[in-house]
């Protein structure tokens, strides 16, 4: 049996939660450590995972021998704890967005491939049973061509207080956040972009990012993709992914999917929907695993790179970011 990999967890904040609940469940991987600015946060929450913590990742890595981390934090910090943790030998899984610019997240892989060190981005939407199970049924070719891709990435929550509403420290609204997990579905599902658009609707929560939007494009297999993004609509719909083929449409769920061939009258049901953890428990051993020299990354650095060019590309056929990223 393979020992487990040993992984440090930079950010203790909600999403660093879900991966400290997700590496517990898992035999691959011990989590050593939790770090954040926030000490007491850290030790929070290192003492519910029976990790230790650390208020930086100086002190944490100086003490631990980690074979891998996970950044966890707000976007501007990506680049500068990635390239940090590889002049140090560390592997990086880096939350999405990979990064707020091109350059940044070339500065990260650049770092990653100079160490001979992985650096990979948490696509959890990959990991998603359902939607490799859908992957499955066009690859079987029983649905025919994939023709057009409608996600719907929508929720009601006030943003006014979290950092993701701050440019300087997010990059953007919810184009860079809901948006990457959009791009990246389309992807894995239809191959590379060839290009991105976006239209933009009122900012009903007034604040300096756009909290409502439309995000399109264009498939190199020639596909067409929409996504709903917003923070302010809430759809209710019990599907968030909807694949139409030449003879099926797929629909992916968040309690479950379905699949209805041209000429039946009924869908057929399938999988058990969208489980957060599941998929956190997934894309971490894959990390583990890559880590290891197990098998390979899911999300390659050229799969990272492109997400933050769909989402760059959005972006400046709006003309509405005006950050400038070091």
């Amino acid at each position: 049996m393979n020992p487990p990999v040993r992984l440090g967890l930079i950010g203790a904040g909600a999403i660093a939660a879900t991966h400290a609940d997700a590496a517990s469940r898992s035999n691959a991987i011990v989590l050593r450590a939790v770090c954040d600015s926030d000490v007491e946060r850290a030790a929070t929450l290192g003492a519910r995972v029976g990790a230790a913590c650390y208020g930086s990742v100086m002190a944490m890595l100086d003490t631990e021998q980690l074979d891998g981390v996970v950044i966890a934090t707000p976007p501007n910090t990506h680049a500068s704890l990635t390239r940090y943790a590889a002049s140090r030998g560390v592997h990086v899984l880096c939350e999405k967005p990979f990064a707020p610019s091109i350059d940044a997240a070339l500065s990260m892989i650049e770092a990653a491939r100079a160490n001979r060190t992985i650096v990979t981005m948490a696509s959890k939407f990959r990991f998603v049973a359902d939607i490799r199970r859908a992957q499955e049924m066009m690859a079987n070719n029983g649905t025919g061509e994939l023709l057009m891709i409608e996600n719907a990435f929508t929720s009601s929550v006030m943003m006014g207080n979290r950092w993701n509403s701050d440019p300087a420290v997010s990059g953007g609204g919810v184009i860079i956040d809901n948006g990457t997990h959009a791009v990246d579905i389309f992807r894995f599902l239809a191959g590379p972009l060839t290009n991105v658009s976006a239209s933009e609707y009122r900012r009903y929560q007034k604040l300096g990012v756009e909290d409502t939007a439309m995000l399109f494009a264009r498939c190199a297999n020639g596909a067409v993709a929409t996504s709903d993004l917003s923070w302010t609509i809430d759809k209710r719909s019990p599907y968030y992914l909807r694949l139409h083929c030449e003879n099926a449409t797929i629909e992916l769920g968040w309690k479950h999917s379905r699949v209805q061939y041209k000429g039946d009258a009924d869908w057929t049901t399938f999988g058990s929907g969208y489980s957060k953890l599941d998929a956190f428990v997934g894309l971490l051993e894959n990390f583990a695993d890559a880590t290891a020299g197990r098998s390979r990354a899911a999300v390659s650095e050229e799969d990272a790179l492109a997400s933050v060019i769909a989402i760059d590309e959005a972006y400046r056929s709006l003309d509405i970011r005006k950050v400038a990223w070091a």
